[in-house]
This record gives structure tokens, C-alpha cells and sequence, in this order.
């Protein structure tokens, strides 16, 4: 991790936000953060990780919560839910009555035994800005001395607003948060219509399921994307520990060969064309030359006789994809198979992998559930 970070799916050595807040709160004892904007799906990928769960048991951690756009009342719910389960998390929306004014920090602190780390930058606490947006931002390393000097500053702020800090789920909270619904109304048509059924429809209608389709929108694609196109090997009975070439598992998928402390977001779309888990993976790579990934989508399934899977990785931003994984009965299976066999230049007793844009297969692609997600 450098001093100055740029987050950009473009750029080679692009640095994320989210994988900054994971290796810098490691051996944290304290801490705080302000974001102007939070999502209930950043908070549940970034919060539930070990180290952030150890702080809040072990320490304590403030997180101010802005509610002038974006952030809605489910996102609210979910930090109370966890200060409930954690009495070290302590979550706060910042609430005022500035009119021509947002709150609009973005910006976390870890305080550790010897002193701590500062996190300023331009990502707000949404998956767009902890993975995808172009960003940047700045980890400052903190002497005790300045470590200090920020935790003063911090509660000197914290003082003066006092009255604009509201309990998550106080009454101005949630209506401020209830008024970001147009947003939400707004977000949703930037995703196709992703349930097909006719009763299903009629309940992506309802309030509820509003956030459903903004947050879908933090995983859509366009016809620039690359796409890795890739036939799976059975590799013993463990087939869903997918195995790549180094060339991939490095060049591709951003992973570094020997560090498997990288994570690495994968996320499975239906048949319903409904988005799966966020499966945040560790890069492993062994000695024996294997480099693979755990994929929650081949779980439960034996490995077909009649040909090998293939599986279908939309880049998103950097280590983040869209997936599916296709078995030889599946309907969009002998569009990829033959578009394999005529693409390929490699050794015939090799699996097939080819790397390209989402544009020049797309025609196959628009048979998956993946093209619910297509901008």
C-alpha cells in the first residue's frame, strides 16, 4: 500500500478502498469514521470481517453515518443491528439543518499500540466507492504524537456538533433517510428488469425492494467490460476451488502469486437473474503451482460427465467480478463451448480461457442471467 492510492479499474496498479480499510485496521484498538453516503451491502462486506469484529469486541469504534443523500433506512437498521451486537461500535447519523450544505466527509482513523493510520480521501462508504468509482485517497501513517493531536481534533468536532449526532434510529434519522427514497425510485431504472415472473414483479414494486435495484446497480456492466471467458478443470473431488494459470490468477483477477492475504470480490447472478452473496475470497495460491478461488456457485454440484463447466468473469473494478457458471445442460452452454473452440490458439489438452470484451461475445452473453445487468 502506497502513501497516495488510485483506485481505477484501468490502472494497473490500482489500490482499493476497501481492501486499504481491511489492512489498516489490522491490530486497531480504536477508531472513528465519517461518510457522507453508506449502503447496507458496503457496510456488510466490510464490517463483518474478523478484524473489524475483534475491534468492536476489543475496542471501540465511532462511525458517523450522513443521511443528506444516498443513505436509507434499511442502511440505518443495520448499523443499529450491529451496535446491538457489539456495544464497541457506536453508530451515529449526522443529522442537521444547514440548508445549501452537505455533509460530505469521507474519511476513517485506527488508533494502534504504537500509534495509528489515517484514511482520507474522495470514496464514499457504497460498494461504487469502496470498489468501482475512480478514486483516491491518502493513508497517512501517525507517529503517537500525531495520533494524539487527530483523536483530540476528532472529539473537539464531535463536541461542537453534538446536537447534530442522532441516534441511528431517532426519529429525525429515519425520516431524513425516509426522503432519499427518490433516489432510490431514481437508481432503479438504471437495472433492467431483474425478476421475470409475473409475481415477482409486481413485488420489486414495493418499497422494500427499492434498495434491491440501487444496489444491483453497483454491479452492472457494459459492452467495454472484459470478460474471461473459461472452461473449469474437475481438480479431484474439490471442483469449486477453481483452478487458473498464473498468468490469470495475476494479470486477471489482480492477485498476487505468494500473498494470500489479497481479497478478491466475486458475486453469482441466478437463474431468477438475482444477485447471489458477495463472495469475498482470499487469493490462494500454493507451491504446487496452483492458483484458485473458491466459487460459492459450484457448491453441491457434481462435475459433469458430459463436458467441463465453463464460467463466465465480467470484470467490474479491480479484484471484483460478475459471474456464472455454466453447466453443459444450462441453454447459453454451446454458445460459449463453440465460440471456445473457434477462438482458441492454445494447446488442445489444455481448458479453454480466453480473455476479451463483453462486446464481441455478447450474443451469448444476452442467453445468460448476466444480462439483467447490463447497462
Amino acid at each position: 500500500m502506497n502513501f497516495f492510492n488510485i483506485q481505477d479499474l484501468t490502472f494497473s496498479d490500482s489500490y482499493s478502498l476497501h481492501e486499504a480499510l481491511l489492512s489498516c485496521s489490522n491490530g486497531a484498538k480504536a477508531g472513528g469514521a465519517a461518510f457522507a453516503f453508506v449502503t447496507k451491502k458496503a457496510l456488510e462486506v466490510v464490517l463483518s470481517e474478523q478484524v473489524f469484529q475483534k475491534l468492536f469486541k476489543d475496542g471501540d469504534f465511532t462511525f458517523l453515518a450522513g443521511v443528506d443523500e444516498i443513505t436509507n433506512e434499511e442502511t440505518l437498521k443495520y448499523l443499529k443491528n450491529i451496535n446491538n451486537q457489539h456495544s464497541g461500535f457506536k453508530p451515529h447519523s449526522f443529522v442537521h439543518s444547514n440548508s445549501g450544505s452537505l455533509f460530505h466527509p469521507k474519511f476513517c482513523w485506527f488508533e494502534k499500540e504504537n500509534g495509528g493510520v489515517l484514511i482520507v480521501g474522495s470514496g464514499n462508504f457504497t460498494m461504487k466507492g469502496l470498489r468501482r468509482n475512480r478514486e483516491a485517497f491518502a493513508v497517512i501513517e501517525l507517529d503517537e504524537k500525531a495520533m494524539s493531536e487527530v483523536k483530540d481534533y476528532w472529539n473537539k468536532w464531535l463536541e461542537n456538533n453534538n446536537e447534530s449526532l442522532l441516534d441511528v434510529l431517532s426519529d429525525k434519522s429515519l425520516e431524513k433517510a425516509k426522503q432519499n427514497k427518490a433516489f432510490f425510485k431514481k437508481a432503479k431504472k438504471l437495472v433492467r428488469p431483474i425478476v421475470k415472473e409475473s409475481e415477482e414483479a409486481q413485488d420489486s414494486t414495493s418499497e422494500d425492494f427499492n434498495e434491491d435495484f440501487v444496489e444491483a446497480s453497483d454491479w452492472t456492466f457494459s459492452s467495454d467490460s472484459e470478460v474471461l471467458v473459461a472452461e473449469i478443470p474437475k481438480s479431484g473431488d474439490r471442483w469449486k476451488q477453481v483452478n487458473f494459470t498464473k498468468d490469470i490468477f495475476q494479470n486477471y483477477f489482480g492477485a498476487t502469486p505468494g500473498d494470500n492475504s489479497q481479497r478478491i470480490l466475486f458475486r453469482n447472478v441466478d437463474s431468477k437473474y438475482v444477485l447471489g452473496e458477495v463472495e469475498n475470497r482470499l487469493s490462494v495460491s500454493v507451491k504446487s503451482q496452483n492458483y484458485r478461488f473458491e466459487l460459492s456457485a459450484a457448491e453441491g454440484l457434481d462435475y459433469p460427465q458430459e463436458g467441463p463447466p465453463i464460467g463466465i468473469f465480467i470484470k467490474l473494478a479491480t479484484r471484483t467480478f460478475l459471474y456464472n457458471i455454466l453447466m453443459p445442460s444450462a441453454s447459453s452452454y454451446d454458445c460459449f463451448s463453440e465460440w471456445l473452440n473457434t477462438n482458441w490458439d492454445g494447446r488442445a489438452d489444455r481448458m479453454k480461457r480466453i480473455i476479451t470484451k463483453v462486446k464481441d461475445i455478447k450474443s451469448c452473453v444476452d442467453l445468460t442471467s448476466l444480462s439483467g445487468y447490463f447497462e
